[in-house]
């Protein structure tokens, strides 16, 4: 027999409030950053890193999707910043320093429906209420 431990998720942006909000009011929830956020909140500073080669946000993206362990996510990301002389860019290090909130790898042990940002959890609000909620 196969139990899943029912796990509940909130994927928020990065305020700071409502980690702080989250916490206090559903402690036994698993908070995450949405990822789209992430990326948007850096976007200007990304897309200026993305102008200096065709290949850099695809490596990047293959980092952050195609990694299953935190080990794994770890090897690939330092890699990349090297392939790329990126070792020193803030953004890099601001991105890098939040992982374990936003990186699948870190939470691909907690099953939340392959949810990782607040976009995807919207879209399944939405077929819930529509299709199983009257």
């Amino acid at each position: 027999m196969i139990c899943f431990t029912p796990f509940l998720f909130f994927f928020t942006d990065q305020d700071p409030a409502m980690a702080v909000a989250v916490g206090r009011c559903f402690p036994r929830i698993i908070h995450r950053l949405c990822r789209w956020h992430i990326l948007n909140c850096h976007s200007d500073p990304l897309n200026t890193i993305f102008e200096r080669n065709e290949q850099i946000e695809p490596d990047m993206m293959l980092c952050i999707n195609q990694t299953y362990k935190p080990y794994e996510f770890e090897t690939s990301w330092d890699q990349f910043l090297k392939r790329y002389d990126l070792e020193g860019c803030p953004t890099m290090k601001a991105l890098y320093d939040i992982r374990e909130k936003w990186v699948p790898a870190f939470f691909r042990k907690d099953y939340c429906g392959r949810m990782t940002s607040t976009q995807r959890s919207e879209s399944m609000n939405k077929l819930v209420k529509h299709k199983f909620v009257d």
